[in-house]
């Protein structure tokens, strides 16, 4: 449900000035008493809308309605704006896709990342994810992939950006890589 609400949020967000627009003719559409206007004198489509116009509605319901259209839309802007997105390390749960580029050669693998923050590559406990940390400023996460075996010492540190709530691109170490997420 939380992932219908945010794609649901992303599209009212790139889509509010017809959201707008219609908001603003559902709101005429309301104020208006359109059964008691009388259309016959008005041939065409403007002459229909010039007599909606002046009707028998006081100036100040015009003005009223057009503050508040104006006001809503100026709040959406400011908390798309301001904002702060704060995601917490059960964020990189899921399936994703790792490409990874060293020496010009890129290379990928998929992988599943736990609830727990295990890391698995092949169906294998590979890594754990620790010291996650998020940055909403700037978009940014970091984190460090610890070996889990005994004998494996290895230890990547991940500087990610967040391009969308499906993609991750960054530095591991000292190479690009870019998380794309197929599953939740």
């Amino acid at each position: 449900m939380n992932n219908f609400y945010s794609k649901f949020r992303n599209w009212c967000y790139a889509n509010i000035g017809p959201l707008t627009f219609f908001t603003g003719i559902i709101i005429l559409y309301s104020v208006l008493p359109l059964g008691q206007i009388d259309f016959t004198k008005a041939n065409s489509f403007f002459a229909k809308v010039v007599t909606i116009l002046f009707y028998k509605i006081p100036i100040p319901t015009y003005l009223l309605i057009l503050v508040i259209v104006l006001i809503l839309l100026y709040l959406f802007r400011l908390k798309r704006k301001y904002s702060i997105q704060t995601i917490s390390a059960s964020f990189l749960k899921g399936t994703w896709k790792n490409e990874w580029t060293i020496n010009g050669h890129t290379d990928s693998e998929i992988l599943v990342i736990e609830k727990d923050l295990h890391y698995f590559l092949k169906g294998e406990h590979t890594f754990d994810i620790q010291q996650f940390s998020f940055d909403p400023a700037k978009k940014e996460m970091k984190f460090e992939k610890v070996a889990v075996k005994p004998d494996d010492n290895r230890k990547h540190n991940n500087v990610l950006s967040l391009i969308n709530n499906d993609v991750l691109i960054g530095d591991e170490d000292y190479y690009k890589i870019k998380y794309a997420r197929l599953t939740n």
